[in-house]
């Protein structure tokens, strides 16, 4: 890795990080490339690409993500963790389900013993319609 990745200061390596793990975690959600470099992220973010491959390199080097090929980054376990709770932090106001619709991490709905028909949601929506 180069010293120029360690010279970021760390607010603006934070900054960045929450960033690129945010626009990495979108890109992989949406089918956009699991394993992006850094003008494939520009293009999303209008960072300098070069500011791009600094945050990247500290970012390999605190395990986030990994560089699989030349200039080619993925997320590692702890970045697409970081990505996804970032993400969600980020756009909880735009992403927050609708009235009548159950949430994300439903134990009715979305685990393996779940019963979708005992959904309390499932319950207002057809209240409110009937």
């Amino acid at each position: 890795m180069t010293s120029q990745a360690d010279a970021m200061p760390s607010l603006d390596y934070l900054q960045m990080r929450d960033e690129l793990l945010q626009i990495m975690y979108w890109m992989l959600g949406e089918g956009l490339g699991s394993q992006p470099n850094a003008a494939q992220i520009e293009a999303f973010l209008g960072v300098d690409s070069a500011a791009i491959v600094h945050g990247l390199e500290r970012m390999a080097v605190d395990g986030f993500v990994t560089e699989v090929a030349e200039g080619a980054f993925q997320l590692t376990d702890l970045g697409l963790h970081e990505g996804r709770r970032s993400f969600a932090d980020e756009f909880a106001g735009l992403t927050h389900q609708g009235h009548g619709e159950c949430a994300p991490d439903c134990i009715f709905c979305h685990s393996p013993d779940g019963d979708p028909s005992a959904c309390p949601s499932k319950s207002v929506s057809h209240a409110a319609a009937g």
